[in-house]
């Protein structure tokens, strides 16, 4: 958008919302060099896991065993069998 002068107008957050002060940092929140502001309420992102597959059921079209999956370890079910853990994913 053209200002009076004929310059345009930068894309950053104070220019799209009309302010004339860049945006305040709210307390606790962290921002990095490249000026994306993290707001303190952030989550971290889930960290994933590799697995081996050792068996596969009946209705499973997209693994092997042998097969390297990615999966979240906290939407599992974990069993064990003859002092071994194994668990159990669903294929989605």
């Amino acid at each position: 958008m053209p200002r009076r002068n004929g310059a345009t107008r930068c894309r950053c957050a104070c220019c799209r919302t009309g302010s004339s002060s860049p945006p305040t940092r709210a307390r606790g929140s962290a921002a990095p060099t490249s000026g994306i502001l993290i707001p303190a309420t952030a989550q971290l992102a889930k960290r994933l896991a590799w697995a081996e597959v050792r068996a596969v059921g009946p209705n499973v079209r997209a693994v092997e065993e042998g097969d390297s999956v990615l999966y979240n370890p906290e939407e599992t079910y974990e069993v064990e069998v003859r002092g071994d853990t194994f668990v159990i994913l669903r294929e989605l």
